[in-house]
């Protein structure tokens, strides 16, 4: 039985390089997804911290507030 070099190449050595590339595009995809996930957990994070100032200023400015609303009773007692 004689075997050409065109069937080896058609039957053995282009399935595995398509093959190949198959798993190449696939990787860069995951890769792709892989980098976009942590860009956006990067963003997440900030987010989450720049949230945090937002509360710990929030929460110093309640208690400025409270202070002003103590003050303002104390001063409204003079006035009963």
């Amino acid at each position: 039985m004689r075997v050409s070099v065109t069937r080896i190449l058609a039957f053995t050595v282009i399935p595995s390089v398509a093959l190949t590339i198959a798993l190449l595009i696939t990787g860069v995809r995951f890769m792709k997804t892989g980098m976009e996930n942590a860009a956006s957990s990067q963003e997440t994070g900030a987010s989450m911290q720049e949230l945090s100032a937002t509360v710990t200023t929030l929460a110093g400015s309640a208690n400025s507030l409270k202070d002003v609303a103590e003050e303002l009773n104390r001063n409204l007692e003079f006035f009963k």
